[in-house]
C-alpha cells in the first residue's frame, strides 16, 4: 500500500482481507457490498479507493445511500427544466 500511496488503507486492514476491483459506478458497488454486509454478519467493509482517494468505511456507507446514477441524471435534468417549465406556464397566449 506505501508503494501505491495509500497508507490510509494499509491501516484498516487486518486479517483476512478481499478486495472488490469494478468498473461500474461507485454507488452500485458500494450498494452491493453493503447489501452483502447485512446478509453476512462475518464479512464488513473496512474502506475504500475511489480516484486514487481512501474513502473510510463511513463514507462507503454513505455512497450505498445515495440514488443510483440514473435517478441522479433525472433529478438533475428535472432541476435543469424546472426554471422552463415555470416560465413556460407564465407565458399567456
Amino acid at each position: 500500500m506505501q508503494e501505491v500511496k495509500q497508507e490510509a488503507f494499509s491501516e484498516v486492514l487486518e486479517g483476512q482481507t478481499a478486495f472488490v476491483w469494478s468498473d461500474a459506478d461507485a454507488v452500485s458497488i458500494s450498494k452491493l457490498l453493503v447489501d452483502f454486509t447485512k446478509k453476512n454478519e462475518n464479512v464488513s467493509v473496512r474502506g475504500g479507493i475511489l480516484d486514487k482517494v481512501f474513502l473510510p468505511k463511513e463514507d462507503i456507507k454513505r455512497l450505498a445511500d445515495l440514488p443510483s446514477r440514473e435517478v441522479l441524471l433525472a433529478q438533475l435534468l428535472r432541476t435543469m427544466l424546472s426554471p422552463l417549465t415555470q416560465f413556460g406556464g407564465r407565458v399567456k397566449r
